[in-house]
């Protein structure tokens, strides 16, 4: 019985193996001459994600395998596939795995050989170069002369898709020279083109030509990386968000070429978005986001490469001429760009003009974009020439208008410059006559205090001349006595003199002369000294600038003021520190200090105080000037405008607004300031500051 189950079990297993290579077609390579595509051959398996190891495929039954549709192995819906195929080499060549196509991160290739032995090759972009057993850009795996089964494993970000074939090594290189050959013309296109574009942004120093620069170089990069011969030359790998910041190139050089911003603003803000999203696809390849990434890049790019032509059409129908070739351009490309994908997923048949459909429309979409940009640097040079013929005749016509109008003008100046100097001299003189109007009223003010201090010494005067008269007749008839005398009658003459003088109390009248000449005297003095506070204050026979004492004109100004003061009963608080002299309008200071004064006077009550301070403010050095009264203050509406001219809070008849205006400007003629510090109820406080220099 276990004999019998043994025979029946290696009777099925035998039948299981006809089964199996019946079932899948095998390749016989005849001839050493001929080059021959895999995929009619092939069993494959396709997963979603990478979970078979070889032992599990291997023992995958054929059943679950399925037949390739195509010449090319496409697996549009997998990132993992494993393949079989069943080989007979007739020849006496070893045979060479050649892999065209895209997305080819890793390739493991198992190789059963007659012998039942398993070799493994390995190649792929992830992979260095020096994997492959061919030097050339494409991967070539070398699986001997004796290859009975071979199981491949290929492994993607994308979708797979590649043209496998089985040659021996001749006929590999003859197909290798004729691509070798034409991808270096493309290389050297797209090279040829940088270089130039580069040259002409050093010599033009056009920012245009150094975008285009930098598209070229990025598509360069690109293609080499895309296409199998040139990736021998960067070794393996993909770089980082390459695929996005090639159309980032493209979306910025389009961008300044139709000079969206200005021309097409919903076009430009449709293009910044593109960059924003390619930026984000850049950043999940950061994160390794891989297959958001490619969802970004695809939409993204077949939303660009739509929106290019159409916004050259539209800058084509708007005057840019150039933009007609940057549409043909970028047309061709799209249609290049399409085939290729027809090619990948097997729609159109597979030869060396539809592979290399790609490069082929990079290289011309490359070419006519270098003459629309030729064009379009034209544009801008004819522009540029055309406005300076104009800009030179407009000159030339400006010229004669500007010596035409300069006559007229110089004219005009001349009359102009004498209405204005009459006006001006008019200014000038209302505004002395203001000053001066002001400055009599300020004085007329104060006319009846000074005519009553004045007639104080006055009256002491005239009210001592009567009884000085009379006691000077006395003497002088008391000299005329003395003067009678003779030496027959003195001793008569001496009794008479003697009656006399005790008849006009002779002591009493010299004591009384004494007191009435010095009443005299000190009406005189007081006189002068009211006569001086005048002339101090006024200041008439000072018309220049000159160095006066600030002290002495507040002292003066005080003296004027003491009957308006008297008159109230208010208190007068003096504190004058030690001051320099300083270059100044004496008079005109003094007419500020007395319109101050007197406004704190009018804004006192009975018995109210006025604080005068002055000192030297050491940190600064700078005179101040402080002023204060403890009246009724103002509020900050009347405090915003009591500089304004005409201003007053008096009533009609009473004041003419101009006393505080008229002081700002005094003060600013002196380069100085004038503060107010006040609130209602608790009085004013006026801050003159004055530069001592």
């Amino acid at each position: 019985m276990y004999i019998k189950r043994i025979i029946l079990t290696g009777l099925f297993s035998l039948l299981m193996y006809l089964n199996s290579t019946k079932a899948q077609d095998t390749l016989f390579y005849q001839s050493d001459t001929v080059l021959t595509e895999i995929g009619p051959y092939c069993r494959v398996y396709e997963e979603s994600k990478d979970t078979l190891n070889f032992e599990r495929f291997r023992n995958l039954p054929d059943n679950i395998l399925q037949k390739t549709k195509s010449g090319t192995l496409t697996f549009s819906n997998a990132t993992s596939a494993w393949v079989k195929l069943l080989v007979k080499n007739q020849t006496n060549e070893p045979l060479y795995l050649n892999f065209w196509g895209f997305g080819l991160q890793y390739i493991d290739v198992f190789t059963q050989n007659e012998d039942r032995t398993i070799s493994l090759r390995q190649s792929g972009t992830l992979r260095h170069s020096e994997s492959r057993d061919l030097k050339r850009g494409t991967f070539a795996l070398n699986v001997g002369k004796s290859p009975q089964i071979i199981y491949i494993h290929f492994k993607s970000l994308l979708s797979l898709n590649s043209l496998v074939t089985l040659s021996a090594l001749k006929p590999l290189a003859e197909t290798h020279y004729p691509r070798d050959t034409f991808n270096g013309i493309c290389l050297g296109i797209l090279m040829a083109m940088a270089l130039y574009n580069l040259f002409l942004f050093f010599s033009v120093r056009e920012k245009l030509y150094m975008y285009y620069f930098i598209y070229i170089l990025l598509t360069l990069w690109a293609t080499a990386e895309m296409n199998s011969t040139w990736r021998y030359f960067i070794g393996w790998g993909n770089g980082l968000g390459l695929r996005q910041i090639v159309i980032i190139a493209a979306v910025l050089f389009s961008m300044r070429f139709l000079n969206t911003r200005s021309t097409m603003p919903l076009g430009h803000r449709i293009l910044v978005g593109f960059v924003v999203f390619l930026s984000a696809g850049i950043i999940f390849d950061m994160f390794d986001w891989k297959i958001l990434s490619n969802r970004f890049y695809q939409i993204t790019m077949v939303s660009c490469f739509l929106t290019f032509p159409l916004l050259g059409i539209l800058a084509y129908r708007r005057g840019n001429k150039s933009a007609l070739t940057y549409t043909v351009a970028w047309t061709i490309f799209i249609v290049a760009a399409i085939f290729n994908v027809m090619t990948t997923h097997a729609i159109v048949p597979v030869n060396f003009w539809t592979k290399n459909s790609y490069i082929i429309g990079t290289c011309i979409e490359t070419v006519l974009l270098a003459f629309a940009l030729a064009s379009r640097i034209k544009e801008y040079r004819d522009a540029s020439e055309s406005s300076q013929k104009l800009a030179f005749q407009r000159l030339e016509e400006n010229e004669i208008l500007v010596k035409e109008q300069n006559k007229i003008l110089e004219e005009k100046v001349t009359e102009r410059t004498e209405v204005l100097q009459n006006t001006l001299d008019q200014l000038q003189s209302t505004e002395s006559q203001l000053v001066q109007s002001e400055k009599m009223a300020a004085l007329g003010e104060l006319t009846a205090g000074i005519a009553h201090e004045i007639n104080n010494p006055i009256n002491f005067i005239s009210s001592s001349l009567m009884p000085l008269k009379r006691n000077l007749d006395a003497i002088e008839q008391l000299v005329a006595h003395y003067q009678a005398l003779t030496p027959s009658n003195f001793e008569e003459k001496i009794k008479e003199i003697r009656a006399f003088e005790a008849a006009i109390e002779y002591d009493y009248t010299k004591e009384e002369i004494n007191l009435l000449t010095n009443s005299i005297n000190d009406g005189a003095k007081r006189t002068a000294e009211i006569v001086k506070g005048l002339r101090n204050f006024s200041r008439l026979d000072e018309g220049e600038q000159k160095k006066s004492s600030v002290n002495e004109g507040l002292e003066s100004t005080l003296f004027l003021m003491q009957s308006a003061l008297k008159k109230k009963n208010i208190q007068l608080i003096k504190d004058l520190g030690e001051l320099p002299e300083i270059e100044c309008y004496a008079g005109q200071l003094n007419q500020v200090f007395m319109n101050i004064l007197t406004n704190a006077v009018q804004a006192l009550p009975e018995k109210g105080i006025i604080t005068v301070k002055s000192f030297v403010e050491k940190t600064s050095n700078l005179i101040k000037i402080s002023i204060a009264d403890n009246g009724k203050g103002m509020s900050e509406e009347v405090k915003n405008k009591i500089f304004q001219p005409f201003f007053t809070t008096k009533a009609v008849g009473e004041g003419t607004g101009l006393g505080l205006s008229i002081s700002y400007g005094i003060i600013q003629k002196h380069n100085g300031q004038i503060d107010v510090e006040t609130k209602l109820g608790e009085g004013t406080n006026f801050i003159i500051t004055l530069p001592i220099n």
